[in-house]
């Protein structure tokens, strides 16, 4: 629950690249992962996540504020928590 609330549910600016040079949306969003209510800015930010080249783009624009750096932080440590707990129960088995 915290991984989906993190990464599409906490308040954050949407930071989808608009077309003037170097600049991004500074609307609000919903989650890390999604843009705001424009639909072509939920698209760019898709697009950031899953284009290896653009990762380190999105993390930047992600981690703007000090809201969405421990949105971030909180994303990544229960993602780590939940892979590990997976990790003891496979081994249990």
């Amino acid at each position: 629950m915290v991984v989906s609330y993190s990464f599409f549910r906490a308040p954050a600016w949407c930071g989808a690249p608009i077309r003037k040079k170097d600049a991004y949306c500074h609307n609000n969003a919903h989650g890390l992962l999604m843009g705001c209510h424009l639909r072509q800015h939920k698209w760019e930010k898709l697009k950031m996540a899953i284009a290896p080249k653009r990762w380190r783009e999105l993390a930047g624009r992600c981690l703007a504020s000090t809201q969405q750096k421990l949105a971030a932080l909180a994303g990544v440590a229960s993602s780590i928590s939940t892979i590990l707990a997976l990790i003891a129960v496979v081994a249990k088995s």
